[in-house]
């Protein structure tokens, strides 16, 4: 069954933010779409405002005349709306197969690897955008660029995030791929850090035309050192690889580089994102959109004005001289590659890094816990709350205690375990200063304790002016 075979379409689980950018790609090609998830988002809302039809809460009757189910990995064959679909012998998509219909239906480009791959993804798609190439772009976050996890372009190209987590991505053909990295992670899923190398070994040899992969990385010169097709090279150390950053000087909110292809310097770059992973993620995009045959001034140019994914070094506000920062990063290179930022901004400042972290998964804790601690270095101090389960059971024994212990043993000085996220703020009462930045880190819901410590601190500022008042 093609796209233009399908007339309704249902989502379990719409609002995710995998889900939701198939579901706009979709609802904008013309297919009924319809969904459900257990609460309202952001994403439910913009698609429901653009026609879908979005149900809070899981129901069998909510598939109504549905011609194909599209379902993640996350949703269990207990989930009602999956037993009906079967029940009807209705067709049932993974996520994997409804994203590679978008893909086949033109020249696609995908961006994979262990971390970065979103920002890389909104990086090449605004590329392309400025470029005047209309693509349609499928994104793993809330893009400020493109207004939320998709636009539906009207050329042919498809620039798309793909997923490793769960080896679906090897179900999913594609013209071009950028690899970013590969590291030891979901080994939930893969028997080890072997397996994930040889998933990324198996999945190059498919790919139809070009594959650009960085070089700064172990797990990436692995594969290609077995390689058996030809391999476009991008680094921010390696100035001999087949694109390279030069000359690059980085300042708190941004970063300004040359991109050098194959030794000379094709352009220079204004980037409003900031720290060196965010330069190695531009260089990747740039030198695919490049081999793609885009103009390299003009690519060069794209990314002035970049306005970033939601969740990735996101400023939510200040309250009584503390600057509050949110990031997704949940893997110890994400974690130090962000705090290496916050570090530099707490200089700036003159103030000290806070940071509260949240453990991801029972499974990621209990086999990297102890592996987390070095990433915390740059924090003067960090709370640790428990794990967030995303639809784990617990495991006897694993607690975000183990990432605590972890930090300790790597000396950072300031270490306290929270079992529960919703206490932090409490701990922090009279704590912060002017000046400090408070961050929080987790792929969960993190995010909300630093709206509630924003709110405490705004609160402990204005009562005393109301006493004075009275």
């Amino acid at each position: 069954m093609s796209l233009t075979e399908i007339r309704r379409a249902h989502f379990i689980a719409i609002g995710g933010v995998g889900m939701s950018g198939i579901a706009w790609v979709w609802l904008h090609r013309g297919i009924a779409v319809s969904g459900s998830d257990l609460v309202s988002n952001r994403m439910t809302r913009r698609l429901a405002e653009h026609g879908a039809q979005c149900f809070i809460g899981h129901r069998g009757d909510h598939l109504d005349s549905a011609d194909v189910v599209i379902v993640s990995t996350a949703i269990g064959e207990d989930n009602c709306e999956l037993v009906e679909a079967r029940r009807r012998g209705l067709p049932v998509w993974h996520r994997s197969q409804a994203l590679s219909a978008v893909m086949e239906a033109g020249r696609s480009i995908a961006v994979s690897g262990t971390h970065g791959k979103t920002t890389t993804t909104s990086m090449l798609g605004l590329i392309f955008e400025r470029a005047g190439c209309d693509p349609t772009v499928i994104i793993g976050g809330e893009s400020a660029d493109f207004g939320g996890t998709a636009k539906c372009g009207r050329s042919d190209w498809v620039v798309t995030e793909l997923d490793e987590s769960d080896g679906s991505f090897l179900r999913v053909r594609t013209d071009n791929l950028i690899v970013t990295n590969i590291e030891s992670d979901h080994l939930d899923h893969y028997a080890d850090y072997d397996g994930i190398v040889h998933a990324f070994q198996d999945y190059i040899e498919r790919v139809d035309k070009t594959v650009v992969m960085c070089t700064d990385c172990p797990g990436v010169r692995r594969v290609l050192a077995t390689a058996r097709r030809p391999v476009v090279r991008y680094s921010v150390r390696d100035g001999e690889c087949d694109y390279a950053a030069g000359n690059i000087e980085l300042n708190g909110h941004g970063a300004r580089f040359d991109l050098r292809r194959r030794g000379a310097c094709v352009g220079h770059v204004n980037l409003s994102a900031p720290g060196l992973h965010n330069v190695s993620n531009a260089v990747g995009a740039l030198a695919l959109a490049i081999e793609a045959g885009l103009d390299p001034q003009a690519c060069c140019g794209a990314l002035a004005g970049y306005g970033g994914v939601g969740r990735r070094l996101t400023v939510r506000g200040e309250s009584g001289g503390v600057l509050i920062v949110d990031d997704y990063a949940h893997h110890p290179s994400e974690i130090a590659a962000t705090l290496t930022v916050g570090r530099a901004w707490a200089r700036e400042r003159g103030g000290r890094l806070y940071c509260c972290f949240q453990p991801h998964r029972y499974t990621r804790t209990a086999l990297m816990g102890r592996d987390f601690g070095p990433a915390f270095a740059a924090a003067d101090a960090l709370i640790v709350t428990g794990v967030y389960a995303a639809g784990e059971q617990p495991i006897e024994g694993v607690t975000g205690a183990l990432v605590a212990d972890s930090a300790r043993a790597a000396g950072v000085s300031c270490v306290r375990y929270c079992a529960q996220r919703e206490d932090v703020p409490g701990l922090l009462t009279g704590e912060l200063r002017p000046g400090d930045i408070f961050m929080t880190l987790g792929a969960g819901d993190v995010w909300k304790t630093g709206e509630e410590v924003q709110r405490l601190i705004a609160q402990a500022v204005q009562a005393p002016a109301a006493e004075a008042q009275a």
